[in-house]
């Protein structure tokens, strides 16, 4: 019997990976592996103990292969092979983060949130201010900006809000938008 005890959600932060990950096995030593695509970016042989072979610091393995790509996500597999048996992981999309995000799926805080922790910020009228988001496969975004304006010769600001067309995307992707209050 050969089972790694891990199962990433289908978006994950690298910040959310635990410090170490078991594999339950019956045989001497175990070859695992980490995975993007087809090329291996880690292999290591390890010897269990009590029938449990434990892969430990796999987030800075993640991270470290994404920093030195310059890459925001990407996605892999965790595999594991003994003599007679293999086992894997679903291939899962790890989204670089140093930031732990406590009670967030990565999926559904990428929904909701830019990747930024800041809630608001002001601009000055000649500024450009650049955010970045993470839009999901299949799913249809429908894009709008919110300012608060105060107009010359207006008593109160107000909310302004500028209506985008809806997009789509047919895989995870970086997506930025400049914002400048000038326009």
């Amino acid at each position: 019997m050969l089972t790694i005890r891990y199962s990433p959600q289908d978006f994950s932060f690298t910040s959310s990976i635990p410090d170490r990950i078991d594999i339950s096995t019956d045989a001497a030593s175990v070859i695992v592996a980490v995975q993007t695509g087809t090329s291996i970016i880690f292999e290591t042989e390890l010897f269990p103990y009590n029938k449990i072979a434990s892969l430990y610091d796999l987030q800075s393995i993640i991270e470290d292969f994404l920093a030195e790509r310059r890459l925001t996500h990407a996605n892999f597999v965790i595999t594991a092979d003994s003599d007679t048996e293999e086992a894997m992981t679903p291939e899962r999309t790890f989204i670089y983060s140093r930031l732990n995000i406590p009670y967030w799926s990565g999926a559904v805080y990428i929904q909701h949130h830019f990747l930024t922790t800041l809630s608001s910020f002001v601009l000055p009228r000649n500024a450009v201010q650049c955010i970045s988001f993470l839009a999901l496969p299949n799913k249809t975004l429908t894009c709008y900006t919110e300012c608060l304006i105060h107009a010359v010769g207006e008593p109160m600001p107000r909310v302004v809000r500028l209506e985008e067309n809806p997009i789509n995307y047919t895989a995870l992707r970086l997506c930025a938008v400049n914002m400048m209050p000038e326009l």
